[in-house]
C-alpha cells in the first residue's frame, strides 16, 4: 500500500493529481535519504553526545586543577605576610629606607663632587696652556 501511495497509484488505481476531495496530494518519498537519516540520528545522536560528556569532563578537570592552584598560591601568601602588619614590621621597614635613602644620597654627592674637582682639574690644566703659549 505504501508502494503504491508513493508512486502516485492509490487504492483505485493511478491518482491524476487530485486525491479524493479534489485536492492536490503529495505522497513522495526520498527513498535512501530517510534511511541515512535515520541511521545517522540512531548512531550519531549518542556520538555527539558523548562528544560533549568528555568535553565537559576535561573541562570540570581543568578547573578543578586551577582551583587547587590558585587555593595553594592563597594559602602561602597569606601565611607569608600573616605577621607583616604589626607595628614593629613598619617601624623597621622605615628605618631600613631611611638607611638606604642615606646611603644612595652620600653616594651621589661623593660622586658629584669628584666630578666637579675633575671638570676644575680639567678646566685649570687647559688655562695654564694657553697662558704658556
Amino acid at each position: 500500500m505504501i508502494w503504491m501511495m508513493n508512486n502516485g497509484m492509490g487504492p483505485r488505481g493511478r491518482m491524476n493529481g487530485h486525491g479524493e476531495f479534489g485536492r492536490r496530494t503529495y505522497c513522495r518519498s526520498t527513498g535512501m535519504g530517510e534511511l541515512i537519516l535515520i541511521l545517522a540520528l540512531l548512531f550519531g545522536g549518542p556520538v555527539i553526545v558523548a562528544m560533549i560528556a568528555i568535553a565537559g569532563a576535561v573541562l570540570t578537570g581543568l578547573g578543578v586543577a586551577f582551583t587547587g592552584v590558585f587555593y595553594g598560591i592563597g594559602s602561602l601568601l597569606t601565611h607569608l605576610f600573616s605577621g607583616t602588619v604589626s607595628i614593629a614590621s613598619v617601624v623597621m621597614g622605615v628605618c631600613i629606607g631611611l638607611i638606604l635613602y642615606r646611603r644612595i644620597r652620600e653616594k651621589k654627592a661623593a660622586a658629584e663632587e669628584q666630578k666637579a674637582a675633575e671638570e676644575t682639574e680639567e678646566f685649570a690644566v687647559d688655562h695654564k696652556t694657553e697662558y704658556n703659549s
